[in-house]
């Protein structure tokens, strides 16, 4: 079984009242990655035909949600138990982050020339929200891991590296920002 406490894998937070960090993530996280990574690494000819995993079946939100979070690199994975009981973390106080990708402008229909990104809800934007997640605020005083600053930091020298490694990027003016508020909510989408 692997470390969970290091910086490769996210920090598992249970969606109970109060919101606690777990010392291990929900029983059969490490199976499912392994299932997938089996199925990622098979050489036979089936699997580089088909454009689809197969995941087992029958899996419950207790799995799924921390499941999506690995593969999604989420800085924190919610562990719903297996008796889902929604809301969750309905009126918590919740740090929200969110990384943004901007490009520069690039005109306006009325000159003929294409805009970067069109606008949304009539509102002009010229970002793309990469990835949105929250943590628990309270969660930041005692796991340093989980502190504003540090998470920030880290989300803004993960992406960094990764548009480095991107020529389309690299051939373009562009921007990574994190943006960090608070905010309490009636309930979170897991």
């Amino acid at each position: 079984m692997p470390n969970w406490h290091t910086s490769a894998y996210p920090v598992f937070v249970s969606t109970g009242s109060p919101p606690e960090i777990l010392s291990e993530p929900t029983k059969g996280l490490f199976a499912l990655v392994q299932n997938l990574i089996q199925q990622l690494q098979d050489p036979s000819p089936v699997l580089k035909e088909k454009s689809t995993i197969i995941l087992p079946q029958g899996l419950f939100a207790n799995l799924t949600v921390p499941f999506a979070a690995v593969l999604l690199e989420y800085p924190v994975a919610y562990c719903p138990s297996e008796t889902v009981v929604s809301p969750f973390l309905s009126s918590a106080t919740l740090d929200i982050y969110e990384v943004r990708l901007t490009l520069p402008d690039q005109g306006d229909v009325t000159s003929g020339r294409r805009k970067a990104w069109p606008s949304v809800n009539n509102e002009e934007r010229h970002y793309r929200s990469v990835l949105k997640f929250s943590c628990p605020s309270h969660l930041g005083h005692s796991c340093p891991k989980l502190n504003p600053q540090s998470i920030q930091e880290s989300l803004q020298s993960f992406f960094d590296s990764r548009i480095a490694n991107s020529l389309l990027l690299m051939l373009s003016t562009h921007a990574i920002s994190v943006h960090h508020t608070i905010e309490s909510l009636d309930r979170v989408a897991l």
